[in-house]
Protein backbone atom coordinates (compact mmCIF):
# COMPACT_ATOMS: atom_id res chain seq x y z
CA UNK A 1 0.00 0.00 0.00
CA UNK A 2 0.95 3.58 0.08
CA UNK A 3 3.70 5.17 1.94
CA UNK A 4 2.33 6.99 4.83
CA UNK A 5 2.44 10.84 4.22
CA UNK A 6 2.42 13.84 6.10
CA UNK A 7 1.58 17.26 5.07
CA UNK A 8 1.07 20.21 7.45
CA UNK A 9 0.78 18.04 10.30
CA UNK A 10 -1.39 15.52 8.59
CA UNK A 11 -0.66 12.11 8.49
CA UNK A 12 -2.33 10.01 5.28
CA UNK A 13 -2.54 6.52 6.33
CA UNK A 14 -3.88 4.02 3.38
CA UNK A 15 -5.10 0.15 4.55
CA UNK A 16 -6.21 -2.46 2.66
CA UNK A 17 -9.67 -3.35 3.71
CA UNK A 18 -8.77 -5.30 6.16
CA UNK A 19 -8.93 -2.65 8.71
CA UNK A 20 -12.81 -2.39 8.30
CA UNK A 21 -15.18 -3.75 10.96
CA UNK A 22 -18.22 -3.68 8.13
CA UNK A 23 -16.42 -3.77 4.24
CA UNK A 24 -19.90 -3.22 2.78
CA UNK A 25 -20.60 0.08 4.50
CA UNK A 26 -16.94 1.38 4.98
CA UNK A 27 -17.06 1.09 8.96
CA UNK A 28 -14.31 1.32 10.90
CA UNK A 29 -14.08 0.82 14.35
CA UNK A 30 -14.49 3.02 17.22
CA UNK A 31 -11.70 1.95 19.21
CA UNK A 32 -9.33 1.39 16.08
CA UNK A 33 -9.32 4.96 14.70
CA UNK A 34 -9.01 5.60 18.36
CA UNK A 35 -6.26 4.00 18.97
CA UNK A 36 -4.19 5.09 15.62
CA UNK A 37 -4.90 8.58 16.66
CA UNK A 38 -3.88 9.11 19.84
CA UNK A 39 -0.91 6.86 19.18
CA UNK A 40 0.15 8.84 15.93
CA UNK A 41 -0.59 12.45 17.29
CA UNK A 42 2.07 11.48 19.93
CA UNK A 43 4.28 12.52 17.90
CA UNK A 44 5.51 16.24 18.03
CA UNK A 45 4.84 16.62 14.56
CA UNK A 46 1.53 14.89 13.78
CA UNK A 47 -1.61 17.23 14.32
CA UNK A 48 -4.05 14.96 12.85
CA UNK A 49 -4.75 11.49 11.07
CA UNK A 50 -6.37 11.12 7.75
CA UNK A 51 -7.07 7.11 6.87
CA UNK A 52 -7.89 6.02 4.25
CA UNK A 53 -9.00 2.45 2.79
CA UNK A 54 -8.16 1.15 -0.45
CA UNK A 55 -11.80 0.62 -2.80
CA UNK A 56 -13.43 2.48 -0.46
CA UNK A 57 -14.93 6.00 -1.24
CA UNK A 58 -15.18 6.98 2.19
CA UNK A 59 -14.78 5.89 5.86
CA UNK A 60 -17.52 6.06 8.99
CA UNK A 61 -17.36 5.71 12.37
CA UNK A 62 -19.90 2.72 14.43
CA UNK A 63 -22.32 5.30 14.41
CA UNK A 64 -22.80 6.12 10.80
CA UNK A 65 -20.67 9.40 10.42
CA UNK A 66 -18.69 9.94 7.69
CA UNK A 67 -15.13 10.82 8.73
CA UNK A 68 -14.90 13.34 5.98
CA UNK A 69 -11.83 15.28 7.41
CA UNK A 70 -8.59 14.59 9.31
CA UNK A 71 -9.20 13.06 12.51
CA UNK A 72 -7.91 15.11 15.46
CA UNK A 73 -7.28 14.09 19.19
CA UNK A 74 -9.90 16.25 20.55
CA UNK A 75 -12.36 15.23 17.59
CA UNK A 76 -12.76 12.10 18.89
CA UNK A 77 -14.77 10.61 21.37
CA UNK A 78 -12.84 8.31 23.67
CA UNK A 79 -14.54 5.26 23.46
CA UNK A 80 -15.46 3.58 26.98
CA UNK A 81 -13.02 1.22 27.21
CA UNK A 82 -10.48 2.83 27.24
Amino acid sequence: LDEPKLNSGVLELVFNQEILKDMENGVIADEVMESLVRTLTEQETIEAVNVKVENVEQIANESGEVYSEPVTRESINPSEKL
